[in-house]
């Protein structure tokens, strides 16, 4: 009976061993055990504005700080504050398409926080992106971005796909070969969507249109050729088509699946986020930034009314404020913002993992 129980607690000892010694060498970043009760929280630094291009010193002086508030778009006397101390962030994630104000500090981030870093690089020009960097100083910024932090966590973002008369299936491909040549075995995935056009976008990009399924399939399917030629893994956002028959993943851009690959942990899918598009599958997240706050001024961009505006708040806005490009107001109820609790302490989780 004793050597019974000798063999089942050395038997436990190897598969922790196998399991969590890459931790305990330090070969790989921590990963906590999340028990079926809890549920994850990711902490999106990029889904309505460009932060790391334009906001960088208040994103760092917020996460310094460990808290900020955040106006609910669609109640805007409702402040909603929330903590941001690793404490409380399973996943930062942050997307741009001007990585080069935020590099200097990706080294401080990763000893504290799990990271996911998006990297945007079209094939469009100043008449659609105006104020992005041109794609060689963008690929740069991606490249010692992967220096800095790993081909794992960087995802290359060729999205939005649009067709105009400048910018045709051949001129996307003939692009997306040139950009993959580059970046293929410095990034973990390249991702890509198709143009939605939402009321701004419409209202603002009269020539924008919704691509017919032929034309998805078509350009789908060169992306697909011309990355299983780089070992490039592909990957579908926001869609609902499936292309899995050309090899291309559908699991969603922020889903528990590519968020847990790419910050080296396990996470349990909490949900996917309200009011997405029909075929997102991302995992529910909380915001940092603002709408009408990002000077890029792409004609296709979903977050922008009006872009004299939006660079007005950039130029006014107070790197101080915990609240990005807006303060205060009397008549604002300032409420403590719901998250599920977030994480389980190494050694109890590992704990309850063997009980």
């Amino acid at each position: 009976m004793e050597a019974s129980r000798l063999v089942r607690k050395r038997f436990r000892l190897l598969v922790f061993a196998w399991y969590c010694g890459p931790v305990v060498f330090g070969e790989r970043e921590p990963c906590v055990l999340v028990s079926e009760i809890l549920q994850t929280m990711i902490l999106n630094a990029s889904g309505r504005t460009d932060i790391p291009a334009f906001y960088a010193e208040w994103f760092l002086n917020r996460l310094d700080a460990g808290w900020f508030y955040s106006r609910n778009p669609r109640y805007p006397s409702q402040v909603l504050r929330y903590r941001c101390d690793p404490e409380h962030v399973d996943v930062l994630l942050m997307c741009s398409k001007n990585w080069g104000p935020m590099l200097q500090s990706i080294p401080g981030l990763l000893k504290r926080y799990r990271l996911v870093l998006h990297a945007t690089i079209t094939a469009y020009g100043k008449d659609l992106e105006p104020e992005v960097p041109e794609v060689d100083e963008a690929c740069a910024y991606l490249l010692e971005l992967s220096s800095l932090a790993g081909p794992r966590r960087v995802v290359w973002r060729y999205d939005p796909l649009l067709l105009t008369e400048s910018y045709g299936i051949k001129e996307h491909l003939a692009c997306f070969a040139r950009l993959a040549a580059r970046l293929a075995g410095k990034v973990s995935v390249c991702i890509f969507s198709f143009l939605e056009l939402y009321h701004k976008v419409s209202r603002n990009f009269s020539k924008a249109r919704s691509l017919t399924a032929s034309e998805r399939e078509t350009l789908a399917r060169g992306l697909a050729e011309i990355s299983a030629g780089h070992h490039l893994v592909l990957q579908s956002c926001g869609t609902d088509q499936d292309f899995s028959h050309l090899g291309i993943r559908s699991s969603g851009c922020a889903s528990a699946e590519r968020l847990g690959e790419a910050a080296g942990c396990r996470l349990k899918p909490n949900g996917r986020k309200g009011g997405e598009r029909k075929g997102c599958r991302c995992m529910d997240w909380r915001d940092m930034g603002a709408y009408d706050t990002c000077p890029h001024g792409c004609l296709y961009c979903y977050a922008n009314n009006n872009h004299a505006l939006a660079k007005k708040r950039w130029q006014e806005h107070d790197p101080l404020s915990p609240i990005l490009c807006d303060r205060l107001r009397p008549q604002d109820q300032i409420c403590e913002g719901r998250m599920p609790k977030l994480l389980v302490p190494r050694q109890d989780s590992l704990l309850s993992f063997w009980t």
